[in-house]
């Protein structure tokens, strides 16, 4: 009786166990997929977002509405060759942003400096020669060159700065970039200065580049710088016949 209970007893376990493991295996091993639902059509949600009723077709879908966009009024934009982006008087005129020199009520008393900006090698010029050329035609065209470069008034504003910046290339060939600019003292309204103190800008302004030989160097810079006096002159002279009420 013992061993047959003991056999039952045995058995019951070993079957318990397998149960067991097979819900250890359901749970743990391969999982379970889940249950899934597809609602009839009549219950499909529509393109306008309402489920049709039962017994009706679901409405066609509609194309979304346009969307409308704002128009942004684009400030135009200037191209390069309608700015006018020297020295002097400007206006937007017809598009373009137009301009001018304004020597109206210059001084007739202007100061003349001289600059020469050598290669590494040094060329022979003779630069007082360039000037009294300089001088000459400015004084020949009614302006007053000051040999002082000091005023009345202990500036030496207004001058002209004749500037010649030379670069050696090889032997045969020099550039040189030449310019003629006018300085003057002038009013800012977003700065205050002292007593003694100007605030100098360029007024007026000529410029060229020349490829040259090095031997014909000085003959060259007297006649480009002259070239510019004479029609700094010829610009001068303008305006004075402006003032005077009988322009040419």
């Amino acid at each position: 009786m013992r061993s047959r209970s003991f056999i039952k007893m045995s058995l019951s376990l070993a079957i318990g166990f397998q149960i067991y493991g097979a819900t250890l295996t359901a749970q743990m091993g391969t999982p379970i997929k889940p249950m899934t639902y597809t609602p009839p059509a009549s219950m499909k949600p529509t393109t306008t977002g309402v489920p049709a009723k039962h017994g009706e077709t679901s409405p066609k879908p509609t194309s979304p509405p346009k969307e409308i966009t704002p128009k942004v009024l684009e400030k135009k934009e200037l191209a390069s060759s309608q700015i006018y982006a020297s020295p002097g008087i400007a206006s937007l005129q017809g598009g373009q942003w137009v301009g001018r020199d304004h020597l109206f009520n210059l001084s007739s008393e202007i100061g003349v400096y001289l600059q020469i900006v050598q290669p590494s090698q040094p060329l022979a010029i003779n630069e007082m020669a360039i000037k009294e050329k300089i001088v000459a035609v400015l004084q020949k065209g009614g302006v007053q060159p000051r040999t002082d470069l000091l005023g009345e008034n202990n500036t030496p504003l207004p001058f002209l700065h004749f500037i010649v910046v030379l670069n050696s290339q090889d032997k045969d060939i020099l550039i040189a970039f030449c310019a003629c600019r006018l300085f003057e003292a002038i009013h800012l309204d977003r700065i205050r200065l002292d007593t003694g103190v100007a605030w100098q800008a360029i007024t007026w302004e000529q410029q060229e580049l020349l490829v040259i030989p090095p031997a014909e160097v000085q003959d060259s810079l007297t006649k480009e710088l002259s070239e510019f006096a004479s029609f700094f002159a010829d610009r001068f002279a303008f305006y004075q016949l402006l003032k005077a009420g009988t322009p040419k």
